[in-house]
């Protein structure tokens, strides 16, 4: 166990951890073992059957009651602590409260319960401390554990570290640097959810987590959901959320009934949410999600469809939108499995380096030294390999290692692999800059970890003159690029290892 931070009062989320040296990329801020674990296994006993029994007449998930048992068998020490955790407030009106409140005064009167004291009040803040901070280890579905310093790392949008379980131990890494002093940050949400616009992230947390964003990134311009602009057509119309403090005591926005801002110096027109057509955002954001994005719908769409949504929601919500490269990303994603799985393509390696350019333009702005932005720029390094632009998959490589170290470490195999291809293919700059270790602690290959949860712009806008996709001309049924990836990579392989001296 060690811990480089502090825990201090911070405006909006109360008790938080922040940095008590600086930091670089790559280094451990804190390593902790749980304070109380909390398995998700339900065991063949009366206890579990009452318990499941009172969450399906609440309507309450069986597994959200579960840590019930651990909490009244713990300490009283380890109780104290845990009361010192933020507790999110209800409406004491809303159905969310009233199936809770339910549920938890029968709990607290199950005799196998009631001998250990605990109110129900005590309970009901205890179930909702864990929605705001509690961590997965394990597989993220079988063990579920509180941290005493762990769990108050609070969440941003835009976060500084990344968490990692190793065994049962949490442990947190700086993704960039961080000054002393700095609030310590990680994202409660992963993956595509950060790629969304500040109203649907928020959206989510609210659900899944019962408090509403107040990070730098939710009280800002949304550089997510750039639109159209209805006056002069500009690309990067941008909405401003207001009246809303951030944990950093940053000032809110004042309150406006016109938060949309052009930033085209010659209109900066402003706009009121009714002029935007927000329904229309709404419902394509359903069938993005829902049709395309989802991965069981990947092989069962129409081949022509992608490419006329991807058309839709660059028209109606411009090239900039978050829908718009989501997108571009699953196009990409169905092209490659029906590639893989010996269907027709639905497009061509032109416009799929096209869409890897754009993807990782618009990360460039809108989520910039990020881990998404290094996980995207892997991916468009991979599609220009498999294309054969080798200038392009060192430069997209180049710009994933530094991040990505911090999660695979030095030496993972992911690293290795992009950094012999920059090594063959990149300019000296490149293999400098990739070959550049970061300050993580590679651990041995034996122990688990498993994971807890770049190009030109214009004055931090993305630019406007891209060049547009054209609609691609109708695939083969095999493509020459494709068909050679194997053969190509084993080929890669055998020099790599003659040029280690290594048999072929």
């Amino acid at each position: 166990f060690f811990s480089d931070m502090d825990v201090v009062e911070l405006p909006v989320v109360w008790r938080a951890a922040v940095a008590a040296r600086n930091f670089e990329v790559g280094e451990e801020i804190l390593r902790e073992p749980p304070l109380l674990l909390l398995p998700k296994i339900r065991q063949d006993t009366p206890l579990f059957d009452s318990l499941d029994a009172i969450a399906n007449k609440h309507h309450v998930a069986e597994k959200v009651l579960y840590p019930c048992i651990y909490y009244c068998r713990a300490s009283e020490e380890i109780k104290s602590k845990v009361k010192e955790f933020y507790v999110p407030r209800l409406d004491e009106d809303g159905l969310q409260y009233k199936r809770y409140h339910g549920a938890v005064t029968e709990v607290a009167e199950l005799p196998e319960l009631k001998a250990s004291g605990v109110p129900w009040e005590e309970l009901l803040d205890f179930i909702l401390i864990l929605r705001c901070n509690v961590h997965m280890i394990g597989d993220g579905t079988k063990t579920s554990a509180l941290f005493y310093l762990g769990s108050k790392v609070t969440h941003s949008c835009d976060p500084n570290c990344m968490a990692l379980a190793i065994g049962i131990q949490l442990v947190y890494r700086a993704i960039r640097p961080i000054v002393k002093g700095e609030p310590i940050t990680f994202s409660y949400i992963s993956g595509f959810d950060l790629w969304k616009s500040t109203p649907a992230r928020r959206e989510l947390l609210l659900d899944q987590r019962f408090f509403t964003c107040c990070c730098l990134r939710c009280t800002r311009e949304d550089r997510c959901r750039y639109r159209i602009c209805p006056e002069c057509g500009d690309q990067n119309l941008c909405r401003y959320e207001s009246g809303q403090l951030s944990y950093m005591g940053q000032d809110p926005t004042p309150p406006t009934d016109t938060p949309w801002f052009c930033q085209n110096a010659e209109c900066g027109k402003k706009f009121k949410d009714e002029d935007m057509d927000l329904e229309v955002e709404k419902a394509l954001q359903y069938n993005v999600l829902e049709n395309f994005f989802s991965t069981k719908q990947i092989t069962s769409v129409h081949p022509e469809l992608p490419q006329t949504m991807l058309k839709v929601c660059e028209e109606k919500l411009g090239r900039n939108h978050w829908l718009t490269l989501l997108m571009i990303y699953s196009h990409m994603a169905m092209h490659h499995t029906a590639l893989n799985s010996g269907q027709k393509p639905l497009s061509t390696g032109k416009d799929c380096l096209v869409w890897a350019d754009r993807l990782c333009k618009w990360m460039e702005v809108a989520m910039p030294n990020t881990m998404q932005q290094a996980v995207i720029a892997k991916f468009a390094g991979q599609t220009a390999e498999v294309y054969g632009v080798p200038e392009l998959a060192s430069l997209w490589f180049t710009r994933a290692i530094p991040v990505l170290r911090v999660h695979h470490g030095n030496h993972g195999k992911d690293i290795r692999e992009m950094l012999a291809y920059i090594e063959e293919h990149g300019s000296p700059e490149q293999i400098v800059v990739a070959s550049k270790p970061c300050r993580v602690i590679d651990m041995g290959k034996n122990v688990p970890v498993v994971s807890v949860k770049n190009s030109p712009t214009t004055n931090g806008k993305p630019s406007n003159d891209e060049g547009k996709i054209t609609e691609a001309p109708e695939a083969g049924p095999v493509d020459p690029a494709v068909t050679k990836k194997q053969a190509k990579r084993e080929k890669i392989k055998e020099q790599r290892k003659l040029r280690k001296g290594g048999r072929a």
